[in-house]
């Protein structure tokens, strides 16, 4: 009854699995609650992955009685090797394919087959190294034996046996001295692997608390289309516009922040243009640093810890016609065009050149506005992972007010080049 201790008690100790015979003792000292990766350890993974099981002896074969209410039914194929390797023996791909892991972010499964694979692998290269060993010290052998009293030679010999004897026992000691190292040289994590999981949608009219939902996750209109958007300027130069990343809501600053606007990036010669005759409301000289933009060339080849970072700025221009107010940002700010506040600017005006960070960021506000704010998720909660789309999903009760999405309009002028 061990696995049944392990899957519906608080936890069990190391030495339970590497005596079974000490299994009262460990259902009277639980510690540690096990998880569902540990449990697939505990199917015959490759390794756990709680710290706490390092040293613990897998089992070679157990199922949990009672299974997590979270785990489901995946499809996971058992690999077909073209050349068999004794040694090499796969989890039963019945019981992988019942489990994975429900985690923040997304659902997960893990994979022990490449973790099954390299370990006899491992095996047979200390064999061959003690193989191989054993040949140096037959060379050094033959060597002696054939020096005929040579002091040199005898030396040489004698250098090459104890070259051998060393080899042998570093091949023979390798594990231990990895382990020793860092436990996780010789552990073979599985694969984590995101599970996408099917939905099945209601079609229309069968589930109005769906429509709903939809409606209050993703409010109308926080992308909006623009009117007569073929008479609007697209805000780079054709020559320098590189590549449109859609990237409005993704993860910034390690989970911290939510991304406000989507970036366009660019190559020489980068300059940038309003999108259509505005008012500037706000000029920014300290937008962000960057130093991996084509515009710092001294900075190619160097570690992020070398590089000379450079400061990018801003400008805010409320576009009356359009009723929105646009930040133009990571412009050079020693390359902002010659505006301040209150200057009104034309269609197609130059604004400056966007080369240290090797973008132009583009924010997208409702209404006129006189700065900007950052968008950050509740707090104690992360924006990561990407795949999970928590700011454009759960995080709007954060956003700016006024905040919206630049995509459908950036779709709409992406060929309107007017410079």
């Amino acid at each position: 009854n061990l696995y049944n201790v392990a899957t519906d008690h608080a936890g069990v100790l190391k030495s339970c699995f590497a005596d079974h015979a000490v299994k009262d003792d460990c259902e009277n000292n639980m510690e540690k609650k096990l998880t569902n990766v540990d449990t697939l350890y505990l199917l015959g993974g490759t390794t756990p992955q709680n710290p706490a099981w390092t040293t613990a002896s897998p089992p070679t074969s157990a199922k949990p009685a009672n299974p997590s209410a979270s785990i489901k039914p995946i499809n996971i194929i058992e690999p077909i090797l073209q050349v068999h390797i004794p040694g090499v023996d796969f989890s039963d791909a019945v019981e992988v394919n019942k489990y994975v892991r429900e985690e923040v972010g997304g659902t997960f499964l893990y994979i022990p087959y490449l973790g099954e694979y390299i370990a006899p692998v491992y095996k047979y290269a200390i064999a061959a190294a003690a193989i191989l060993v054993l040949i140096r010290i037959m060379d050094g052998g033959f060597g002696w034996v054939i020096s005929g009293g040579s002091a040199d030679k005898i030396k040489e010999s004698q250098k090459k046996i104890g070259q051998g004897i060393m080899g042998f026992i570093l091949a023979l000691l390798s594990y231990t001295l990895l382990y020793t190292l860092n436990p996780n040289l010789v552990t073979f994590k599985n694969l984590r692997v995101q599970y996408i999981v099917e939905d099945q949608l209601a079609g229309p009219g069968e589930d109005e608390s769906l429509i709903k939902t939809i409606q209050t996750t993703i409010p109308a209109g926080i992308s909006p289309t623009i009117a007569d958007a073929n008479n609007k300027c697209f805000p780079l130069k054709q020559p320098g516009l590189k590549a449109i990343s859609w990237n409005w809501a993704d993860p910034r600053d390690d989970g911290a922040r939510c991304h406000a606007g989507i970036d366009l990036y660019t190559k020489s010669p980068g300059q940038v243009f309003a999108i259509d005759d505005g008012e500037v409301k706000y000029v920014s000289d300290s937008f962000a640093k960057c130093g991996v933009g084509w515009g710092s060339p001294e900075n190619i080849g160097k570690s992020k810890t070398e590089r000379i970072e450079k400061q990018t700025g801003g400008v805010l221009i409320f576009h009356p016609s359009l009723g929105i107010t646009i930040m133009y940002g990571e412009i050079d700010v020693d390359k902002i065009a010659a505006v301040k506040i209150g200057d009104d600017i034309a269609k197609g005006q130059y604004l400056g050149v966007a080369s240290y960070c090797d973008m132009l960021h583009l924010e997208l506000y409702q209404g006129e506005i006189s700065g900007t704010k950052q968008w950050r998720p509740p707090a104690g909660q992360s924006s990561e992972p990407r795949e999970a789309r928590k700011c454009s999903t759960y995080f709007l009760g954060t956003k700016p007010e006024y905040l919206l999405d630049p995509t459908n309009m950036i779709k709409q002028i992406k060929n309107n080049f007017c410079s």
